[in-house]
């Protein structure tokens, strides 16, 4: 597939943008004009949308402040997984980073609402049920000390396997992947009747899945081809399992210290290339689909009834998850937001 690589050491779903170490040493080179460093980082790989993006938004951001913010940006999980870059923010050593729902729900675990599986069926209801609960979803990190700079997609995820999924006894044999740190996933995984749950750092998936520890797992189309997951898959379930999310957030301390002209140019980036990302991205799903199955990936052939009863499973979820990782007002007002969508727009479901 057109500029996508194999990984040098992660990343998935996805997440999100990069430019490289290069940047890094040059930054060491004589003296510099640049009055602040904003150093970013993302598990997303070289050579990609994201990566793309993030070399755009440096050019814009040291153009229009005329070298005087200085951007660099750590790609291919270079300064560790979500969990790590939340922690260099918190030191200092970071400036911000795309997350996926994982680093956001390490930020504040109510953002787990929004992987909770066959909620968000849609990119249509995405993009309204997002806008809609942007001012929560900003309230939120900032009491958390994050500037959020903008949503993004990773997309919707598929469940990959080596034998199709046409019972759901037969789900018990399947060693299935977790992101180490997602509560909610192992939660839905397990009710759903995964029940050999195999939790794994993203930057050693790759390996789990070549020597057998892991042989089945959940991604994004996209996040699934750049990381190299999908060689080791025979099948791609018939419906997608839920949406992920992402987010480029900025310490609050570090964006709250610049100067209001600076904030404004920092903001018409993203503002601006964003939502060309976003289009991207969901191009880049659609493409990675259909390489996937021209490569002998087979889609399977789960019976209705039986996703039927996958759906009756996880339904009850929504409402036992409320005071465990969100409030009830989130969930309130994100199917408020859907039922809301949904009248409006009745050919959508």
């Amino acid at each position: 597939m057109k500029k996508i690589h194999l990984m040098s050491a992660l990343v998935l779903v996805i997440s999100l943008l990069a430019l490289f170490l290069p940047g890094v040493s040059r930054a060491a080179e004589g003296p510099s004009k640049a009055k602040y460093v904003m150093k970013l980082a993302a598990i997303a790989p070289e050579g990609t949308s994201w990566s793309d993006t993030a070399a755009k938004f440096k050019a814009y951001v040291e153009e229009k402040t005329q070298g005087q913010v200085k951007v660099l940006w750590y790609l291919g999980a270079v300064m560790g997984d979500e969990p790590d870059e939340i922690r260099k923010i918190k030191l200092g050593q970071l400036q911000g980073a795309g997350f996926t729902v994982t680093g956001l729900g390490l930020i504040d675990p109510a953002f787990k609402i929004l992987e909770i599986p066959f909620l968000l069926q849609n990119n249509e209801e995405v993009d309204f049920v997002v806008n809609k609960m942007k001012p929560i979803f900003t309230r939120m990190l900032e009491a958390k000390e994050f500037f959020l700079a903008g949503f993004l997609d990773v997309g919707f995820a598929y469940i990959f396997t080596k034998e199709p999924i046409t019972s759901l006894d037969q789900l018990s044999k399947f060693k299935m992947w977790t992101w180490a740190g997602e509560p909610v996933a192992e939660a839905f995984l397990k009710r759903i009747g995964f029940v050999n749950l195999v939790p794994t750092p993203l930057t050693e998936t790759l390996t789990a899945l070549q020597t057998g520890m892991v042989n089945s797992f959940f991604v994004t189309l996209y996040a699934g081809v750049a990381l190299q997951w999908h060689t080791q898959a025979k099948y791609i379930s018939n419906f997608k399992l839920g949406y992920s999310p992402a987010a480029i957030l900025i310490d609050k301390k570090f964006f709250d210290s610049l100067p209001p002209d600076f904030q404004k140019i920092i903001m018409d980036a993203w503002n601006q290339y964003l939502p060309e990302l976003i289009r991207l991205i969901r191009i880049e799903n659609e493409k990675a689909y259909k390489s996937m199955l021209t490569r002998g990936i087979k889609v399977g052939n789960t019976p209705p009834e039986v996703l039927e009863e996958i759906q009756k499973r996880i339904l009850p979820l929504r409402t036992e998850l409320v005071g465990k990782y969100y409030p009830d007002y989130l969930l309130a007002g994100i199917q408020s937001a859907l039922n809301e969508f949904r009248i409006r727009d009745k050919g959508i479901k």
